[in-house]
Parts: structure tokens; sequence; C-alpha cells
């Protein structure tokens, strides 16, 4: 089960990367700003507020599997403190 969900998760990531790497070059082929100006920006205060409950949600319907099939794992923390290392972007 594990090994269909990193698959299925590698395919929606790629994905994703595809259409964001779109997104940066038709902007900066508009001239509006480039991929350099993208790794510069940090986001603010609101903007990580917004993030932080998509990021949770995500991390959840991801996690559930794990949490079914690791229940001692889960009873020691385990789960936890992953979810706290994705969440800071340690991972």
């Amino acid at each position: 089960m594990l090994f269909a969900m990193l698959t299925a998760l590698l395919g929606e990531v790629s994905v994703v990367r595809e259409r964001l790497d779109t997104h940066e070059r038709l902007l900066e082929k508009a001239g509006l700003f480039g991929k350099d100006a993208v790794d510069a920006w940090l986001p603010d205060a609101e903007a990580e507020a917004e993030r932080a409950p998509i990021r949770e949600r995500m991390m959840n319907r991801v996690l559930r599997y794990l949490e079914e099939d690791m229940e001692p794992a889960a009873a020691g923390g385990e789960l936890d403190r992953i979810s706290k290392k994705v969440q800071h972007g340690d991972v």
C-alpha cells in the first residue's frame, strides 16, 4: 500500500511541477517576473496563514494511510514528529 501511495503522490507532484514551470515561463516571457523572483520571494504572515491549513489538509490525507498501517508508531508520536517537520519545511 505504501508503494502505491508514493507512486500516486509522485505522479501528482510531477504534474504540479510541470504546470508551475509553465506558469513561471509564461510570466517571464510576458515580462512580469522570472524564476529568480519566485525563488527570492518570502511569504508574509498573511500568505503563511493561508497556506498552513492547506498544507495541513494535504498532510492529513497523505498520512492517513500511514496512520492506519502504523498504529504502534502513531501511539508513540512518530507521525506527529514527522508532520511537524513537514509543516516547518524540514523534510
